[in-house]
């Protein structure tokens, strides 16, 4: 059977499901996934492990937590095998966000929570295309609900774009997902601040349903094509190197 890249783009040259290729037996999982990257046990057991006496463990304030979130988001972007890169860092610093956001309270504790959902972001990454599919939409379940629980439009916008994004590269043309990433958007404020509108953008452009209207507009605030303006870097992508 072609490989599911192949089948998605036929069905959308055909205008049809890629479950209409493929017939009632569906894809196997051969089709979209790897073999199991090295640290994939490690990356399941942070995901699966839950903390219980946290009393003689200080929290990361957000400041420093911020920062190894962003070191580590440097690791995907630059190395060469960004699972095997990120794999380092990622159990340790799932461990270390979801205790910081147990402990801090107010204000502080929405920010670590910011930063935990782009940690599952990292996870959702790392899980793309691995032979753990429940390990996936737990990672994007939790990013959602730290993106929600941290009151961050732009959070929860980035969080709703990722669950889109895998189920799109599952080959699963799901309406509702989009319907998500939309709603989301809608939290934005695109006309008023950069990241909004970077992030307005991403999250309407990847969708089959937007129309036209909403299409131009996503590229436009996409790209950048508005007067005085960049969009803001995005999270991360949907590589799959190991």
């Amino acid at each position: 059977m072609p490989r599911l890249p192949m089948l998605i783009s036929l069905a959308n040259v055909l205008s049809i499901k890629a479950d209409d290729l493929v017939g009632p037996e569906g894809v196997p999982v051969s089709t979209y996934t790897k073999a199991a990257h090295e640290s994939l046990p490690a990356i399941t057991a942070a995901l699966t492990n839950y903390p219980i006496d946290t009393s003689h463990i200080e929290p990361l304030q957000p400041a420093d937590l911020a920062a190894r979130v962003s070191q580590a988001w440097q690791l995907w972007h630059g190395a060469a095998r960004q699972r095997t890169a990120v794999a380092v860092v990622l159990p340790e610093l799932i461990r270390q966000a979801r205790i910081s956001a147990r402990l801090l309270e107010g204000q502080q504790r929405r920010e670590v929570l910011r930063q935990l959902a782009q940690i599952y972001h990292l996870a959702q990454l790392y899980l793309s295309f691995q032979p753990a599919p429940e390990m996936l939409m737990l990672a994007g379940d939790r990013a959602m609900t730290a993106a929600q629980d941290s009151d961050c439009p732009l959070a929860i916008a980035a969080a709703a774009w990722y669950m889109n994004h895998i189920f799109r590269d599952a080959g699963e043309r799901d309406e509702a997902r989009i319907e998500l990433a939309t709603r989301a958007a809608t939290l934005l404020r695109p006309d008023e601040e950069t990241e909004h509108r970077a992030r307005w953008g991403s999250s309407n452009s990847p969708s089959p349903s937007a129309t036209p209207n909403q299409a131009g507009k996503a590229k436009r605030y996409s790209t950048g094509m508005r007067p005085s303006t960049q969009p803001a870097p995005s999270e991360g992508t949907t590589a799959t190197h190991g």
